[in-house]
C-alpha cells in the first residue's frame, strides 16, 4: 500500500509534536506534571538506545506495562524508532500472555517495574526454557531489581511447595520405616533439583537474559540525540503493532496494524474531532485495547495534555474527570451503568467535559440521556469499528435535542456516518449487496483495513478478501443503511446535509433460530430496553426436551429486583412477538467485563446457567 501524499505520516506528526519541547504539561502521572521537554528527552533517549535493536533480524518488542509513565515512553519510542511493538497486559491471565508472546514472535520484552511480578509469572509458567532463552528481557534499573525479586520469590515458593510435598511423603513413610527421618535432611537445593528442575531451569533462563536498559544520556548542550530517527528511511508498510482482539466473540486473534494503516486512521480523527491545544485527555484504556494509543497521540499532536490514571482514578472515574478537569473522555458505554450504580448521575453535574467518545459496545439513547444530564456540556460521539479496520471508521454525534425530549427514544444510537477512508456495502448471506433499508452484513474496504491476522491463513480466508486491488473485511455485524438529514451542525456534518446512516442490528453470531424465525439478540435487547433503564443482555440457551435440545431466548438484567423482573416479563408480552420473548429472566448483580470493559457474554451466560440451576432448579445448557 502506498500512502497518499495528502495524508501526513503518523510517525512524523508524533515526532514533530515532541521535538519542539516546551514547558507546557504534556502528561500527568501520579500527580507529576511532565513537560513536553521532559517527555521529549525521555522518549528520544529511550528511542536512541532501542533503535540499536533495528539490526536484530525480525526485531519485535513486547511492552509489559499497565497505566505507567515508562510504559507510555516505551510505546512512543518504539513507534518513532520504526520497531514493531506488542502490548502485554499484566491483567491478562498467564496463558493468554504466553500465547501472545509466542504467537507474535517477540524477540525482546521491556518490563515495567510495576509489572515485574506478573511478567515473571506469565513467562516462567507458560514458556519453555528454550523459548525463554531465545528472548531478551529489558528493564530500567528498578525494573531489573523488581524482576529479580519476583524470580527469587517464585523459586522460593516452588521450593517450599516441594519441601511440603516431601514432608508429607516422609511422614507417611515413617510409620513403616524408622530411617525415613534421614530423608528430611535433604537440602533445599537438592529438593529443587530433584522435584522442580523444569521451573528452576526456566527461572535461570530468564535471569540470564535479563539486562538493564539504559536510555542514551543527553548531549553536552542538554538536548537528546536525534540521529536515531529513521526519517525518510522509515518503513511505513511494516507492522507498527499487534492488537489482539478481546476474544469477547471467540478466541483472541492477532491483528497486524501497519504505520500506513494508522496514519490513515489518525488523519481521519484529527480532521473530524476538532481537538484543541487546551484539551485535557483521559487515558483509561489498557495498552492492549486499540484506542489507548489514540488518547496519548491526539493529546501530543494537538498540543494538549493527557492524564494517566492511578488505581483510585480507575475506581472513581467521575473524580478523575473532575479533579483533572478532563475535557476529552474516551470510554465505553459501561461507564453510564457504573455511574448510575454509585448514584453519581443523580447527584452532580460536571462542567469541564466537552467531548465524550464512546466505543466498544452498543450505546443506548436513554442511557445516554442520563449521562447528558450529568455532563451537560459534552458532545456525545458514538464510534464504531473492529480492530481489524484500525480502531474505528464510523461515528455519530448525538444531537442534544433528541436527548432533551420527554419521550427520548429507547433505542440503540446509530453507528452513523462512515469515514471517507473506507468503502462499505451491506451484503446478504451470499455476499451480494442489498438495497438501503434491507438488513445485512457490513463489508468494509480500503487502505485503513489491515492485511489480516498474523500467521492465521484460515482465519484470514474466512474474514478478509481482496477485490479490484482493495482489501475487504467481513465484519460479522448486521446493520441496515438509510438516508438521514442532519438537523443541526455537528461533528458528522452540517445542518440540512443528507448522508447514509448505518444502524446496528447485531452480530452474525448473536443470532439464533426459534422455530422458523431468526432472532437478533440486539433487537430483543432494544425492545426490553424500552421497559427498563437497567442494562439488558440476551443470550441463547438450550434445555433438553426428550431426545432434542430446545433453543430458548434468555434475558439477564444487571441489578434488577424480583419485582422489576416480573414487571418486565409481563410488559414485554405486548412489545415483542411471541417467538422473540425470553422464556427466562435473571438478575445478575454486576455483569462480568473483560479488561477492555466490554461485557463478557460467555462469562455472563455461565453465571446465568449457574444461577438458573442453583436458585431455580432450571437446567439450562450453553
Amino acid at each position: 500500500m502506498s500512502l497518499s501524499k495528502e495524508i501526513p505520516n503518523f510517525h512524523e506528526r508524533l515526532y514533530k509534536s515532541l521535538e519542539k519541547g516546551g514547558d507546557k504539561t504534556a502528561l500527568v502521572y501520579k500527580d507529576n506534571n511532565v513537560s513536553y521537554t521532559q517527555l521529549r528527552n525521555d522518549v528520544f533517549s529511550f528511542a536512541a538506545t532501542i533503535s540499536q535493536l533495528r539490526s536484530v533480524p525480525g526485531i519485535r518488542l513486547g511492552i509489559y506495562a499497565r497505566h505507567s509513565y515508562f510504559g507510555s515512553v516505551a510505546v512512543l519510542a518504539s513507534i518513532l524508532s520504526n520497531i514493531s511493538n506488542v502490548p502485554l497486559n499484566p491483567e491478562f491471565a498467564d496463558p493468554r500472555n504466553g500465547f501472545i508472546i509466542s504467537h507474535s514472535e517477540l524477540t525482546h520484552i521491556f518490563i515495567d517495574e510495576d509489572a515485574a511480578e506478573r511478567a515473571v509469572s506469565s513467562v516462567v509458567t507458560q514458556l519453555s526454557p528454550e523459548k525463554i532463552s531465545s528472548l531478551s528481557f529489558l528493564a530500567l534499573a528498578d525494573g531489573v531489581k523488581a524482576t529479580v525479586k519476583a524470580l527469587d520469590e517464585l523459586r522460593d515458593t516452588a521450593v517450599r511447595s516441594a519441601l511440603s510435598q516431601s514432608s508429607e511423603a516422609a511422614i507417611l513413610h515413617q510409620a513403616a520405616d524408622s530411617t525415613a527421618q534421614a530423608t528430611q535432611s535433604k537440602s533445599d537445593e537438592s529438593v529443587l533439583t530433584a522435584q522442580i528442575p523444569d521451573i528452576s531451569e526456566r527461572i535461570d533462563a530468564m535471569k540470564s537474559k535479563l539486562m538493564v536498559f539504559e536510555p542514551r544520556p543527553l548531549t553536552a548542550d542538554g538536548m537528546p540525540e536525534t540521529s536515531w530517527y529513521p526519517g525518510e528511511d522509515f518503513d511505513t508498510e511494516a507492522i507498527m503493532h499487534f492488537m489482539f482482539t478481546s476474544g469477547s466473540t471467540g478466541q483472541s486473534k492477532s491483528v497486524a496494524v501497519t504505520w500506513d494503516n494508522y496514519s490513515i486512521y489518525f488523519d481521519q480523527i484529527m480532521r473530524r474531532y476538532q481537538l484543541r491545544e487546551t484539551d485535557v485527555f483521559s487515558s483509561l484504556s489498557e495498552s492492549t485495547f486499540d484506542i489507548s494509543l489514540q488518547d496519548t497521540a491526539c493529546a501530543l499532536v494537538c498540543g494538549g495534555t493527557v492524564v494517566i490514571p492511578d488505581k483510585r482514578d480507575l475506581m472513581l472515574i467521575h473524580k478523575y474527570v473532575d479533579d483533572h478537569r478532563i475535557t476529552v473522555l474516551h470510554t465505553g458505554p459501561h461507564i453510564i451503568s457504573y455511574l448510575s450504580t454509585i448514584h453519581v448521575l443523580e447527584k452532580k453535574k460536571f462542567e469541564s467535559l466537552r467531548l465524550t467518545i464512546f466505543v466498544g459496545e452498543a450505546l443506548w439513547m436513554h442511557h445516554l440521556k442520563m449521562f447528558h444530564n450529568t455532563f451537560p456540556n459534552s458532545i456525545l460521539l458514538n464510534t464504531y469499528g473492529p480492530t481489524e479496520c484500525t480502531v474505528i471508521f464510523c461515528y455519530y454525534d448525538v444531537p442534544f435535542s433528541q436527548l432533551e425530549k420527554d419521550d427520548c427514544p429507547r433505542s440503540i444510537v446509530p453507528l452513523g456516518r462512515m469515514f471517507d477512508s473506507v468503502q462499505v456495502y451491506v451484503a446478504d448471506a451470499q455476499g451480494n449487496p442489498v438495497p438501503d433499508g434491507t438488513p445485512g452484513e457490513l463489508i468494509v474496504g480500503g487502505n485503513q483495513i489491515t492485511s489480516g491476522y498474523y500467521n492465521s491463513p484460515e482465519r484470514n480466508a474466512a474474514a478478509f478478501f481482496r477485490k479490484d486491488g482493495v482489501n475487504w473485511y467481513r465484519t460479522g455485524d448486521q446493520v441496515v443503511a438509510g438516508t438521514e438529514t442532519i438537523t443541526e451542525d455537528c461533528l458528522h456534518g452540517k445542518a440540512g446535509e443528507t448522508f447514509t446512516c448505518y444502524r446496528y442490528i447485531g452480530r452474525n453470531d448473536d443470532m439464533m433460530k426459534v422455530g422458523t424465525y431468526r432472532v437478533s439478540f440486539y433487537e430483543v435487547e432494544e425492545q426490553l430496553g424500552k421497559l427498563t433503564d437497567r442494562p439488558v443482555k440476551v443470550m441463547r440457551c438450550t434445555v433438553r426436551n426428550g431426545e432434542f435440545d430446545e433453543a430458548r431466548v434468555v434475558a439477564a438484567l444487571e441489578g434488577a429486583t424480583d419485582e422489576e423482573l416480573a414487571s418486565i416479563n409481563e410488559a414485554m408480552r405486548s412489545k415483542l412477538s411471541k417467538y422473540m420473548q425470553p422464556r427466562h429472566f435473571f438478575s445478575i448483580e454486576e455483569f462480568p467485563r473483560n479488561v477492555n470493559r466490554k461485557t463478557d457474554r460467555l462469562a455472563l451466560k455461565n453465571m446465568v446457567i449457574e444461577k438458573a440451576r442453583n436458585e431455580y432448579g432450571i437446567k439450562l445448557n450453553p
